[in-house]
This record gives structure tokens, C-alpha cells and sequence, in this order.
């Protein structure tokens, strides 16, 4: 023993050992890198005092044999690579009924008791793993399993069937169940399955998983697990639903408070004939890992999925999610049906080709991921490039191992339509459609603002029209009405686009005048207006004559007050219908009078 020595295991052989037969390194290399790895020298034996019986040795590399009696009798059996001594070995140090002997340069991973619970915990195929190679263990026995530490102190089921699906042997796991070993000795395996499962634990069954079409080879009835017969095949994670003794003790319909969901793996254990060789079907050795929990999380998961879904489908507004680089991953049918594309149209794409560039096409993505946390009012694209107003709210999401971004997208094409309608008939005249006198205080109080700011003057014109009484009395409100139409319209085209004229009700409307380089300028736009009023107008077929009354006030010279500014204004007007209409007089005086045609 002096000239072994110690180490860690970091995987030498990994896959090819059987014991880690369809399990990857990453899932077991936690446990496994901590357990020693010990070198032994010809000659050497296997002993270890201090662990009697509680170590498993699995041979990575080398040979080692087996002796009775004492270490130079004849070897009895060699064991190469993947073969295990130990705590199922007949290696006793006191009353050694055998000798472990290294036949050449050996080494053994040293598998702990407390290890080997930290492996079964992690993968129930490294458990499965495990029972095949003690199967195929010469001098493998029911006895020697019931000894084993690890059969009786693992949480999952360990059952041993005869060759007909009895049991013979169960650990105390099988308490999860409500019985006791003895309970079950002797019984079919079948009668711990739901009648709607027992198909699955049928011959049938089995050879169909597996794409076969054999048959029984006797043609009698079905046992367990029975391709055992003609086979090395496995079976694995075979869910079965299984009843606890307080369900059959009711006698009634499986209720599902009483049912464990299972995964059954096991193994068909075959002994050769030491006389014919023939391998003759000794029964089965499996294990029952309870996962009603995993199901039940399962279903609740599904269930919330299902309800997730649900949400996402029926939203009325778009919902989309894009990766960092705003690559669309996922997106909801109010988005097919807003955008106008197709969802697998949409799966994969750019979010810029839904958004607007705004003048930044290269910032399209950046803009999407910038608004994380943000709501705000965007243009949109459909399909065909028509763009439409939206409101779009982003929002970051942190996954384990990737960042998400979500954005619901409402259409609010509508609503602004409706707030532009209300807007507008807060501010705007319905029979003129040109500003009322609530929107000309705003324009008149901006205007005076700009006035201010850039030493400019403006003018305020106050219009009253003559004879609007007339038509109305004599030709009707229609007449009236379209008078009133046609008056802000010439109004309105003696002006500079940057003018404004407005309604103040009535037949009153107001001009203001920005940028007026003094009263010259003001008096030529009046002279304009007045001259077409006095053009005729077509009034229910008949030629009508009116004409106006002006009044002019400046800013700043007259005053500096808005309020004051339209009084002046109004006063002025008013001076021009007392001397005898179709006038226009200023605050300062200055006034003149044209001729009327009526």
C-alpha cells in the first residue's frame, strides 16, 4: 500500500464508463471532482480499514482480481475498466472471505456513502446506471442488494420482480405508497398501476416504444416488462400513475389525491447457464422515482402558460418582444392584425421595420431599447409603409442568461382623430372654420408675445359687417349663413399667410396683423378688405351689396395691453358706423369712407 497515492478525479474515462452511460460530465462533475483517485501498483490489496463496506471503488484504468482463501489461490474472476469492488464486494479486512488483488498499474475512483447520495440525488439515470452494473455483478443477489447502504437509504423505490412482474423484493421507500414491504411481496406489479395505465407496463406496449414488432415468444399472456426475454433493451422514464393503498382501499374511481405519478426505469436481468451457456430471464430490477410534485409544477406551469397565452392573444393592443438587438422573438394577433403582416412575417424582423425613422433611420433599434421604462406617442408603419399614430410603452426584462424587451403598441388613430375634432371645435368656428374668439385671445396673446420679443408692431382690424340684419330678415338665416362664409373668406385673402383673421360672433370678426411697418400699412390691408365687401355676393340666386365697418388699433402705440388692445379696436369700429358705415377709423383718427352701392 506504501507506494499508492491520492488525487482528484477530473473526469479520466468519463464516457466511457458504464455507470455514466447517457449522463453529461457538467451534470455530475460538482460531486464527482471532489472524490479521490487512488493508484495502485501489481501486487497491491484492495483494503480500506478506516470505510469498511462504505466505499465503492469504480476501476477507471487496469486490472484487478478476485481470490478466495488467501491472495495466491487461483483468481476466480478478473475485473477490468467500469467494474466495481466494494461495498457490494466481499472485501472485509478482519474476516476476509476474499482478496482484491491489482494485477497491474490500477486506477479506482473512490465513491463515499455521503457521495453516492449526492449522485443519486442529481440524476435518477446515474441510479438506473447504477443498478444494471450490480445486476450484471457476479455473485449479485437479492440478499446482497437488501445489504447494500445505498438501496436501503435512497429516497427512490427499488423493487426486484420474478419472472412473472411479482415482486421479491421492494426497500422501505415504498412506505410513500402506504404499504409495507410485506404488503407487496408476492403481488403483480400490475396491481399498483391505474387500470387506465396498465397498457403501458403490457408487452404491447414496450415493444412499440421501441419500433419493434416482435411477439411473445411462448404466446402466453403478457408479463412485465417481458422483451426482457428476447433482449438487452431498457426501459426509461416510463410514466405511470400509481394507486396508494388508501385509494385501493376504496374500492372506487382513482381519485387523483391518492395517485402518485411515477417514472419507472428498469432492467431485465438475465443468468447464464454454467452448463449451457444459454441466458435464461430471471425477472426484472427497476426503480419508482415519485414526481407527482414535478407534474403538478408542471401543470400549474402549463396552466399558466395557457392562461398567458390567452392574455397575449385576445389583447386588443399589439404585443411584441425583441431581443437586445430589437430582433422581434415573439408577437401577439392584435400585432398581425394592426401591422398588417402575418405573425410568422413579423418573427425574426427588425422592429425598425415597424417604426417610424423620424429622420434617424440608423437609430431605429437604439430609439425601441432607449425606451425601456418610458411611455410615449410614436409614428408607426403598417404593411405598405401607410404610418399611423401609436402609443407605445417598452419594457426591460432580465432573463437568467439574456435580456428581453416587451412593447404593447395601441393604435390611437382614433383617439387622436377624436381629440383633433374636439380640439378643433374648441378653437374653430363651425360655420367659418376659421378661428373663434376663445382660440384669436391665444393667437392675439402669442402674437403680442413675438411682438414683444422681436420689437415688432401688429394691428388688430375689428370687422363688423353692414346690412348682415338685412339679408337675414329679408332673404333668410341660409342667406345669412352664406354671407357669413363668404365674408371671412375675402377677409381672409387680403392678409399675409402669416395674418389671421377669426370670428368673434355674429357678424363681428378681427384681423391681426403681424409685422406691420406702421399705420400706412394697416390702412392699405383695411382698404383691402372694405373694397371686397363691397364686391357683390350671390345670395339664393340674387345679387347682394353690404359693407363694412372698421376699426384699427396698433400695438404698442395705442397700447401694450391685449385686453385693451381689442377694446381700442372695437371703439374705433364703432366710430366708423356712426359716421355712416363702409369706413374705417384708427384710435389715433385717421379714418376714411368709401362710397356704398346699395
Amino acid at each position: 500500500m506504501g507506494h499508492n497515492k491520492s488525487m482528484t478525479y477530473g473526469g479520466e474515462s468519463f464516457a466511457e464508463q458504464r455507470l455514466f452511460r447517457d449522463i453529461t460530465w457538467e451534470e455530475l462533475a460538482p460531486v464527482l471532482t471532489q472524490c479521490p483517485l487512488k493508484e495502485l501498483q501489481p501486487g497491491e490489496v484492495l483494503l480500506d480499514p478506516a470505510h469498511a463496506n462504505e466505499t465503492l471503488y469504480l476501476i477507471i484504468s487496469g486490472t484487478l482480481s478476485i481470490h478466495l482463501k488467501d491472495r495466491n489461490t487461483p483468481a476466480i474472476i478478473s475485473l477490468g475498466r467500469g467494474s466495481f469492488v466494494g461495498e457490494l464486494s466481499i472485501v472485509d479486512e478482519k474476516y476476509p472471505t476474499a482478496f482484491v488483488v491489482v494485477e497491474n498499474p490500477t486506477r479506482l475512483l473512490m465513491i463515499s456513502k455521503d457521495t453516492l447520495h449526492q449522485l443519486i440525488q442529481r440524476s435518477s439515470i446515474f441510479v438506473f446506471n447504477l443498478l444494471q452494473v450490480f445486476s450484471n455483478r457476479m455473485r449479485f443477489s437479492t440478499e446482497a442488494l437488501i445489504e447494500s447502504h445505498f438501496v436501503r437509504t435512497v429516497p427512490d423505490i427499488i423493487y426486484r420482480l420474478d419472472s412473472q412482474g411479482r415482486f421479491i423484493y421492494l426497500n422501505e421507500s415504498i412506505e410513500k405508497l402506504g404499504y409495507t414491504v410485506q404488503e407487496l411481496l408476492n403481488r403483480h406489479f400490475t396491481s399498483l398501476v391505474t387500470e387506465d395505465d396498465r397498457g403501458k407496463v403490457s408487452f404491447d406496449y414496450t415493444i412499440a416504444r421501441h419500433d419493434k414488432q416482435d411477439s411473445a415468444e411462448d404466446g402466453s399472456q403478457p408479463k412485465l416488462f417481458d422483451e426482457r426475454r428476447t433482449g438487452e433493451r431498457k426501459t426509461t422514464g416510463l410514466e405511470l400513475k400509481l394507486l396508494t393503498k388508501d385509494e385501493q382501499d376504496q374500492a372506487s374511481d382513482s381519485d387523483e389525491e391518492h395517485i402518485i405519478h411515477a417514472e419507472v426505469s428498469c432492467t431485465g436481468i438475465q443468468v447464464e447457464s454454467l452448463t449451457t451457456g444459454e441466458r435464461d430471464y430471471q425477472g426484472t430490477i427497476g426503480i419508482i422515482r415519485d414526481v407527482t410534485e414535478r407534474k403538478r409544477f408542471l401543470a400549474q406551469l402549463s396552466e399558466q402558460k395557457a392562461q398567458m397565452e390567452a392574455i397575449f392573444n385576445t389583447m386588443a393592443d399589439a404585443l411584441l418582444v425583441t431581443d437586445i438587438h430589437g430582433i422581434i422573438q415573439s408577437a401577439n394577433h392584435s400585432a398581425s392584425e394592426i401591422f398588417g403582416y402575418a405573425q410568422d412575417e413579423l418573427l425574426g424582423c427588425s422592429i425598425g421595420m415597424l417604426l417610424e425613422a423620424d429622420g434617424h433611420e440608423d437609430a431605429v433599434e437604439s430609439r425601441w431599447t432607449g425606451m425601456a421604462g418610458h411611455r410615449k406617442e410614436v409614428q408607426v408603419r403598417r404593411k405598405g409603409d401607410k404610418v399611423f399614430e401609436a402609443e407605445m410603452s417598452v419594457s426591460k426584462v432580465m432573463m437568467e442568461e439574456h435580456i428581453l424587451y416587451t412593447g404593447i403598441i395601441r393604435d390611437i388613430t382614433e383617439r387622436k382623430e377624436a381629440e383633433r375634432r374636439i380640439t378643433y371645435q374648441a378653437n374653430y368656428d363651425a360655420l367659418t372654420g376659421i378661428p373663434n374668439r376663445s382660440h384669436f385671445q391665444h393667437l392675439l396673446k402669442q402674437s403680442i408675445e413675438r411682438a414683444t420679443a422681436e420689437e415688432s408692431q401688429l394691428a388688430v382690424i375689428f370687422i363688423d359687417l353692414d346690412r348682415f340684419k338685412w339679408v337675414n330678415d329679408n332673404l333668410g338665416h341660409g342667406a345669412g349663413d352664406e354671407l357669413l362664409r363668404l365674408s371671412s373668406k375675402r377677409a381672409a385673402s387680403c392678409l399675409k399667410s402669416r395674418d389671421t383673421v377669426a370670428r368673434l360672433g355674429g357678424d363681428e370678426f378681427v384681423a391681426i396683423l403681424e409685422h406691420v411697418g406702421g399705420s400706412d400699412q394697416a390702412f392699405a390691408v383695411s382698404k383691402r378688405v372694405l373694397e371686397s365687401l363691397n364686391r357683390p355676393f350671390m345670395l339664393d340666386g340674387k345679387e347682394v351689396f353690404i359693407s363694412g365697418s372698421l376699426g384699427v388699433s396698433l400695438y404698442p402705440q395705442d397700447t401694450t395691453d391685449q385686453e385693451e388692445l381689442l377694446k381700442k379696436a372695437d371703439e374705433a369700429m364703432y366710430a366708423s358706423k356712426r359716421a355712416g358705415r363702409n369706413a374705417c377709423h384708427f384710435v389715433t383718427g385717421e379714418n376714411f369712407q368709401m362710397a356704398k352701392k346699395y
